[in-house]
């Protein structure tokens, strides 16, 4: 009778050592994934989180972020939000949605359902992080986010440069950017150097 009692003490025993450390490896993994996300994320910038969801207004640093926001204006942001922070906008109607024009601060915004879809910005005052800015040169928008661009002329001299996997987009004259646009990137979208 010992033996078989020795038997099922040794039967037990391994998968209780085996069940405990997988636990050990499982919480090990966890706190890793919690820690790189932590000193991974970028300070400023919203999580790449449903932003429709969860859009909350970003800082008060006139940056201009791909495919994110401009300022304060996070798109998916309610537009009451922004309304508290710039002042009420002058509100025009489109075909399925609204326009809202700030025009103290430059900005126009397409709204739908009440929240922020598209930011158009005309005031030189908001730049990127390589430096684009309203008036500035084209050659800053090349160097910062590369030659995988879509072309779209325009009238005369103007002509759109867009990066739709970033969600940014510029109208050029000549060389100078007359306006910059941030909306949700579409992946897949913009061609590589040398494609039509």
């Amino acid at each position: 009778m010992d033996e078989v009692r020795e038997e099922e003490v040794e039967d037990e025993g391994p998968p209780r050592r085996a069940a405990w450390h997988l636990v050990l490896i499982l919480l090990l993994t966890m706190g890793l994934g919690a820690m790189v996300a932590y000193h991974t994320a970028q300070p400023g910038e919203p999580p790449p989180a449903n932003p429709v969801a969860e859009a909350r207004p970003g800082p008060h640093d006139l940056m201009i972020v791909p495919g994110q926001r401009v300022d304060v204006v996070t798109l998916g942001l309610n537009v009451e939000e922004v309304e508290k922070r710039w002042g009420k906008a002058l509100i025009r109607p489109t075909e399925d949605g609204q326009v809202y024009q700030f025009d103290q601060m430059a900005v126009t915004l397409l709204v739908r359902e009440d929240r922020v879809e598209s930011i158009l910005v005309k005031n030189e005052a908001f730049r990127t992080r390589g430096g684009a800015v309203v008036h500035g040169d084209i050659d800053l928008v090349m160097r910062e986010l590369g030659k995988a661009y879509e072309y779209e002329k325009k009238a005369d001299m103007a002509y759109g440069v867009r990066y739709w996997d970033k969600g940014i987009h510029f109208v050029v004259e000549k060389t100078v950017i007359t306006s910059i646009q941030v909306s949700e990137p579409v992946f897949g979208h913009s061609p590589e150097p040398g494609e039509p």
